[in-house]
């Protein structure tokens, strides 16, 4: 035990990992085959564990640290631990660390079921085969007095050097043994009594083979003092073996003694350990509660911080809301003034177009006013022209009737000639050449040019004719557009 505690103080001796066995898994000869077994042994442990009182956890977790079982071999038979269960050749021990090893690496195997039936036997509960199983409500003395297993004697020790070559098993082998000296020693001292008592109660009774061995010459007391003799001297060499017996048993009494008291000095000095590290663990669980109860606080600081953050979350949630449903608001506002404005600006645009045609509308009607102006103008001169060549030549006529000098029809002819001069449109001063010419002309020639000044006459009649009737029949049909025009608007 004193070798067990080295090295293990920053581990917890309860739990095992697979980190633990590292080492040792990589100095094995097949890595992958122990991995796999290791990890076997240790689910198995762990679903176990919870059923296991803590000082057998600690015995378990102990022996699977430090016992040679990770390199073990390809085959059962070939296995220390199984040898140990079985008790082939060597006492049998129903160990239950061995029993945990070899059910987790051979859970199939016919021979370890038949061991399971043993350890059921044992503890005096059903195992379930080789499935990961500690018997519950045992109690921990019990299970104490149950772990190591029921030892039988046999013809060599349970953890010998012969299977494996190992001479560092031969400690592991007496710490196994000095676990069940006190009942080897219980064994001897019966058995001695057993044998002293039996031995002088056989010697109290006198041998009749012996009796008749003696010579039939000697008398009776002579024979039997002889006899009583040889049956002193017997019984004095059979004393004296059982005395060399006795110290003999009582040498190894002694010394089964000092083991015994050397391991319980042992056992002292590892449960002060444990003690100590029970305290030490104690002063951590002390100083842990006290962070644990520090750590609620502040979490209860955390817990309040978060409150007061979703309080006021949430009131920056209302307002982010109400200050949207206000944009919401301004928007349709904006956009209902927008599109007011936009109705707005359409129908300024109409109004404009409209002011605009109608501004097109006067300016054609202006036009057609200026055109109807001028037409009627035309008109005015046209009509009044024939009322000019009538004035003209009733002037003519009565200036020659006035004057006596010339013929009324020379007077005529002189003024219809007049006539077809105001009826060119010639300016003043031409006229007035013409009408000297007109009266340079003899009244032979007044005939030809009479003829002539007629068909002219005739043909400009017709033509202010048609163009009259052109000007009334456009100024008709400008006045009904026009009509037209305003009833549209």
């Amino acid at each position: 035990m004193a070798n067990i505690e080295r090295g293990q103080s920053d581990v917890d001796p309860y739990s095992l990992s697979m980190v633990e066995f590292r080492d040792k898994i990589r100095k094995c000869p097949d890595a992958s085959m122990a991995r796999s077994r290791v990890q076997s042994v240790l689910d198995n442990y762990n679903r176990m564990r919870l059923d296991m009182p803590k000082a057998i956890q600690l015995k378990v977790a102990t022996f699977l640290r430090h016992e040679k079982w990770v390199d073990s071999p390809r085959t059962l038979s070939q296995f220390r631990l199984y040898h140990m269960l079985t008790g082939r050749k060597r006492t049998k021990f129903l160990n239950f660390s061995a029993w945990l090893i070899v059910a987790a690496i051979w859970p199939s195997h016919p021979l370890v079921l038949g061991i399971a039936d043993d350890m059921s036997r044992f503890w005096e509960h059903k195992f379930p085969d080789t499935r990961p199983f500690f018997p519950k409500n045992v109690s921990e003395e019990k299970a104490l007095l149950k772990y190591d297993g029921n030892p039988v004697q046999g013809d060599e020790d349970p953890l010998s050097d012969a299977d494996d070559g190992d001479p560092t098993d031969n400690n592991k082998g007496d710490n196994k043994r000095e676990s069940n000296s006190g009942d080897i020693l219980d064994r001897a001292t019966k058995r001695h009594k057993v044998d002293r008592t039996t031995t002088f109660a056989n010697n109290s009774i006198p041998k009749l083979s012996n009796v008749q061995k003696t010579p039939v010459a000697e008398g009776p007391e002579q024979g039997r003092v002889s006899y009583l003799k040889r049956k002193i001297k017997a019984r004095d060499e059979l004393i004296s073996e059982k005395d060399e017996l006795i110290k003999q048993q009582d040498a190894q009494i002694k010394k089964l003694e000092r083991r015994r008291d050397r391991r319980f000095k042992d056992g002292d000095k590892d449960f002060r350990r444990l003690f100590d590290r029970v305290e030490a663990l104690k002063t951590n669980l002390k100083h842990a509660a006290e962070r644990e109860h520090g750590l609620q606080s502040y979490v209860r600081q955390l817990e309040d911080q978060i409150k007061h953050r979703d309080e006021e979350i949430e009131r920056l949630s209302d307002r982010n809301r109400k200050l949207k449903a206000e944009n919401k608001d301004l928007n349709r506002t904006s956009q209902t003034y927008a599109e007011g404005l936009e109705g707005v600006i359409n129908l300024r645009g109409k109004e404009t177009e409209e002011l605009s045609h109608v501004n097109r509308t006067i300016e054609v009607k202006v036009k057609r006013m200026s055109d109807t102006e001028r037409s009627s103008r035309r008109l005015w001169e046209l009509d009044s022209r024939p009322q000019a060549f009538i004035d003209m030549s009733m002037a003519l006529v009565g200036g020659a009737l006035a004057n006596e000098t010339e013929d009324i029809d020379e007077a005529l002819y002189r003024g219809v000639i007049a006539i077809f001069c105001l009826s060119s449109e010639m300016s003043q001063d031409t006229m007035k050449r013409s009408l000297k010419q007109i009266n340079l002309i003899s009244v032979l020639e007044l005939d030809a040019v009479l003829e002539e000044v007629l068909t002219m006459l005739v043909a400009e009649h017709e033509g202010y004719q048609n163009l009259r009737d052109a000007l009334v029949a456009s100024f008709e049909e400008e006045e009904e557009t026009g009509d037209t025009v305003n009833d549209d608007q």
